[in-house]
């Protein structure tokens, strides 16, 4: 999963390898991304920018999941 900033306060998140939106999300604080993450579960990686609330929401949803930084295509 990607998170990619968009104007304002919103994200968009999609497959990592893939180009297709599953969603944007209304803005980029800790409680919006920890339910959209309980809602679409399963995920085992995550590539995301440095924002530490999206950290912290990663961490709480999906604490088992492996989270880095950088080219989405190249997963730790």
């Amino acid at each position: 999963m990607r998170n990619t900033p968009l104007p304002g306060a919103g994200s968009l998140s999609r497959p990592a390898l893939g180009r297709e939106r599953i969603d944007i999300l209304p803005d980029r604080t800790t409680p919006t991304l920890v339910a959209w993450l309980r809602e679409h579960p399963g995920a085992e990686y995550v590539c995301r920018d440095g924002s530490g609330s999206y950290g912290e929401a990663i961490r709480q949803a999906l604490p088992e999941a492996v989270q880095w930084h950088g080219p989405a295509t190249h997963p730790p």
